[in-house]
C-alpha cells in the first residue's frame, strides 16, 4: 500500500476527471516502478459494495468476490500490443491501483494474495464477458484462481482517501511476481452504521526499453 494524496476530491463520475487523475496515477507508476512509457487505461472502474443505492447501476460496479487476476498472459500480450510504443521495448507489465473514496472502516475491503504462494496450475482461464445493455456483448481471456490453503492472503483496514493498493497483473519478466490474485470479502466486523464502500481502480500498461 502506498501513501499517495489526491487532489480529486468528488469520484463519482470518472468522466468527469478527464486527465487530471490517470495523470496522478502515470506520476505514482514514473515514482514506483521508473517504467520509460506508461499508458493508463480508460476512466477508472467505480465499485460499490452491495449495501450501496449505486451498487450493480454501472457497468461492472459490483465487488469481485471471486479470487481472480484481470488478464490472462494472452490478454496482457493483446492489450499490451494495443498501446504499445512506437519503438522496441524489452519489458511490459500491467497494473492495477485501487483507491477506496468512502470513509473508513470499509464493509467489503479488497484481499490480495501472495503471488509467490500461487502456482501457475491454480490459475484457470475463465472468460470476462460484458453485456452492456445499450452495447454488444464483448470479452477478453481472464483467470480465476483455484483455493489452496498454503496461500496467504493479505488485506488493509481502514483505508482511506490518501492511500493506494498498486499490485501487478502481469509481467513479462520471469524474474519478478507474474500476477497478483485479488478479490473483495464482508469485513467479519461489519456494522449497520458503516458507510457503503465506494472505490475506483485504474489499470495501466508500463513498457521498459
Amino acid at each position: 500500500m502506498l501513501k499517495h494524496h489526491t487532489e480529486i476530491s468528488d469520484f463519482s463520475d470518472p468522466f468527469a476527471l478527464g486527465e487530471r487523475y490517470r495523470n496522478e496515477i502515470a506520476s505514482v507508476l514514473r515514482e514506483r516502478v521508473g517504467a520509460d512509457h506508461i499508458v493508463v487505461t480508460g476512466h477508472g472502474v467505480l465499485r460499490y459494495s452491495e449495501r450501496s443505492d449505486l451498487a450493480g447501476t454501472l457497468n461492472n460496479s459490483l465487488p469481485a468476490r471471486f479470487a481472480h487476476i484481470d488478464i490472462s498472459d494472452h490478454s496482457a500480450a493483446q492489450f499490451a500490443e494495443r498501446a504499445a510504443p512506437d519503438r522496441a521495448y524489452a519489458r511490459v507489465a500491467a497494473f492495477n491501483l485501487w483507491r477506496v473514496f468512502t470513509p473508513p472502516p470499509q464493509d467489503v475491503p479488497l484481499a490480495i494474495c501472495d503471488a509467490r504462494t500461487v502456482t501457475n496450475d491454480e490459475l484457470i482461464l475463465s472468460d470476462a464477458i460484458f453485456d452492456e445493455p445499450s452495447a454488444p456483448a464483448w470479452s477478453f481471456e481472464s483467470l480465476t484462481v483455484a483455493a489452496n490453503p498454503h496461500h496467504q492472503w493479505y488485506w488493509f483496514s481502514d483505508m482511506r482517501l490518501d492511500e493506494l493498493i498498486l499490485f501487478v497483473t502481469h509481467d513479462s519478466d520471469a524474474t519478478r511476481p507474474h500476477c497478483v490474485p485479488h478479490c473483495a470479502f464482508d469485513h467479519p466486523s461489519i456494522q449497520s452504521h458503516w458507510l457503503a464502500r465506494g472505490s475506483i481502480e485504474m489499470r495501466a500498461t508500463c513498457y521498459w526499453y
